[in-house]
């Protein structure tokens, strides 16, 4: 009798643990009220802008589906200046000039800013963004002539392709070959990655853990390099423990190149 007592206690218990998890609709409803409420206090900022202008750039995600980001930087009356991601707006047909044009004044229209304020462009360089004729950005300056605004908008080429690709030419890659061995093999094992873990918590380190790197998310790399610079001591310990020695690491001019690598992708990440 008293084992089945304890038992329903026990049930009862969890069944009120239960009540109080959010339901997956829940949560979803108060993500997207959040995510409403941001967009409301970004439109209100962006309705008091002087001068704006805007970033585009379109890419192609792992469904295929292709996805223009818009960035919005203004500044209003008082010289504060915004700056924020505005939308990603999935193109499900073509991405024609016009296709991307016609997201691109949605997404302004919607934010309220307006047309005649806008100053400013900046794109990748691709056909559909700047072509002379079709491209996004005649479209729009086109648009703004059409409603009386007699403005040539200042066309900016993003840089980020080309730091990816200078990024690319360095030849390091001797250093990042040791470093994703090293942290392939703390995180890539189970144990090894949860005896690191503890390791880190024991000696009170400011990092808890190691990043991982991937290619494909080139930024990813100096976060990913700097954690491993920082605790390059701690990783040798760690790997001469499991029996694995990293001689680059006691290597001064190995670390002169891994510290300059550090360097030179942080500064590409700014």
């Amino acid at each position: 009798m008293s084992s089945t007592a304890v038992d329903f206690v026990a049930l009862r218990k969890k069944a009120c643990s239960l009540t109080s998890v959010f339901l997956e609709r829940t949560v979803t409803r108060r993500i997207e009220d959040l995510s409403a409420d941001v967009k409301q206090s970004l439109k209100e900022l962006t309705r008091q802008f002087e001068f704006f202008a805007i970033a585009l750039d379109e890419s192609t995600d792992l469904k295929d589906t292709a996805q223009v980001a818009v960035f919005i930087r203004g500044i209003n009356a008082h010289f504060d200046i915004t700056e924020e991601f505005a939308s990603l707006v999935p193109l499900r047909d073509t991405t024609t000039g016009l296709n991307i044009f016609n997201e691109v004044k949605s997404v302004i229209d919607d934010f309220g800013p307006k047309l005649d304020d806008l100053c400013g462009v900046t794109t990748d360089g691709a056909p559909a963004m700047t072509g002379t004729v079709n491209g996004a950005v005649s479209l729009i300056e086109k648009e703004m002539r059409n409603v009386g605004i007699e403005r040539n908008l200042v066309r900016t080429h993003c840089l980020i392709h080309l730091e990816a690709l200078c990024a690319k030419c360095l030849r390091m890659q001797e250093v990042m070959r040791v470093v994703v061995k090293t942290v392939n093999f703390v995180c890539s094992r189970g144990l090894n990655h949860r005896q690191f873990q503890k390791l880190m918590e024991e000696i009170d380190s400011q990092y808890g853990d190691l990043l991982y790197y991937c290619e494909v998310r080139w930024l990813s790399r100096g976060a990913m390099l700097e954690r491993v610079y920082q605790l390059r001591n701690e990783l040798t310990t760690f790997v001469r423990e499991k029996g694995l020695e990293i001689p680059e690491f006691s290597d001064s001019k190995w670390l002169s190149d891994f510290a300059f690598l550090v360097d030179i992708t942080n500064h590409l990440n700014r």
